[in-house]
């Protein structure tokens, strides 16, 4: 890896860069955000893959040894854009490893690690901070260049014009790219639930799965309105098989694959408060919950309790 400085950059100028064939194989480049917008570095790592010409593999859920090995090996001489999704869910000793390996890397790979807290490699040849909120026009840009035109009109047109979080990226995208054909009048009431509010569905989890209960209880009766019941259901069966993966693979796996709802804290350490039999026993009932309430059953005030319930499960 050249020696040269590291160079600090925004995502916009970093895009540029990419455009300008500056950003090549055998470079390091850290992504630095306080939020995990995995689905907009999902949209970013297809896009750079594309304008370098590189095959993407993303090292999510590897262990450190795993990631150092692909990162050696290069068959028949062939690079491809690695994109380690968060180097914070590493501990302090494998990150230290991880930065000697990159500090001396000579390979011809491409290499993106993200990072959601305050880590930096400082011979990375570009280090990208990744904004909270992208300006309304800023985030049409992006769609604009990783989806084309279409997706960035159909923002334009349903979307006001204020700042968005970039956690949102993907499900906008998503939002943009199944407008065609179906009238404004269908589309326009979903805008508002496509956004994520203020208080988001990430703390919800991480209340919950810490067993914060003054503050899950106060942030789930803002919340529990805002989508209905078939919405919640999943959401929290969702969340109960993912750390039931994780608990029962003792920490290692599911961590940080892309569609992933779990919460730092919960990834990194929290897991072990956990018995799995209580995570089957509470998406059992929510399960059950769910086929009751398809069947004309109630639903919210019985969801409720096996939420309030599982809190105070030790």
């Amino acid at each position: 890896m050249p020696q040269a400085p590291h160079f600090k950059t925004n995502i916009k100028e970093f895009v540029a860069l990419i455009d300008s064939k500056k950003v090549t194989g055998g470079q390091v480049v850290v992504t630095a955000a306080r939020d995990y917008p995995v689905s907009f570095l999902q949209y970013l790592a297809q896009y750079i893959s594309k304008q370098v010409g590189l095959p993407l593999s993303i090292l999510a859920g590897n262990s450190c040894s795993d990631i150092v090995s692909a990162l050696s090996m290069s068959f028949l001489g062939s690079a491809y854009l690695y994109v380690i999704p968060d180097i914070s869910i590493f501990s302090a000793q494998d990150r230290k490893f991880l930065e000697l390996f990159f500090s001396s890397y000579s390979g011809d790979h491409l290499i993106i690690v993200g990072s959601s807290q305050a880590w930096s490699f400082e011979l990375a040849s570009f280090i990208v901070a990744l904004e909270e909120r992208l300006e309304w026009d800023r985030f049409g840009f992006f769609l604009e260049r990783f989806l084309g035109r279409q997706a960035k009109q159909c923002f334009c047109d349903y979307f006001p014009k204020k700042p968005v979080r970039l956690v949102d990226f993907g499900v906008i995208a998503q939002f943009c790219l199944s407008a065609a054909g179906i009238s404004s009048s269908v589309l326009a009431p979903y805008v508002a639930r496509v956004i994520t509010p203020e208080v988001s569905l990430f703390s919800l989890a991480e209340y919950w799965l810490s067993r914060d209960v003054k503050r899950f209880g106060m942030l789930w009766g803002t919340m529990r309105r805002m989508y209905p019941v078939e919405y919640w259901t999943s959401f929290y069966s969702d969340l109960l098989w993912q750390s039931l993966y994780v608990v029962s693979h003792k920490g290692v796996g599911l961590e940080r694959q892309m569609n992933n709802r779990l919460p730092f804290s919960f990834s990194k350490s929290s897991w072990r408060t956990h018995a799995a039999r209580n995570l089957v026993i509470a998406h059992t009932q929510i399960y059950l919950l769910d086929w009751e309430y398809k069947n004309g059953g109630s639903a919210l005030e019985r969801l409720e309790y096996i939420l309030f319930r599982f809190l105070i499960t030790a």
